[in-house]
């Protein structure tokens, strides 16, 4: 299963991080992000561009701040 996670702060990258144990992981943030057995895509998911990027995956995590959740 492929996971996506919007946003790589501090609530994110733990998220990141769990469900790294069992499942793929990649990480969407504005921001360049090291984090260990997680994939790291700079992109803005603001962008129409992004829509083209998160159709691959089979679920997608919203770990963005509120006012752009």
């Amino acid at each position: 299963m492929q996971i996506a996670v919007l946003g790589g702060g501090m609530i994110g990258s733990l998220i990141s991080h769990e469900l790294s144990k069992d499942y793929n992981i990649t990480v969407f943030d504005n921001t360049k992000l090291e984090l260990h057995h997680v994939k790291s895509i700079v992109v803005d998911v603001t962008q129409k561009e992004f829509r083209k990027e998160i159709v691959e995956y089979d679920i997608a995590v919203n770990c963005l701040p509120g006012f752009m959740g």
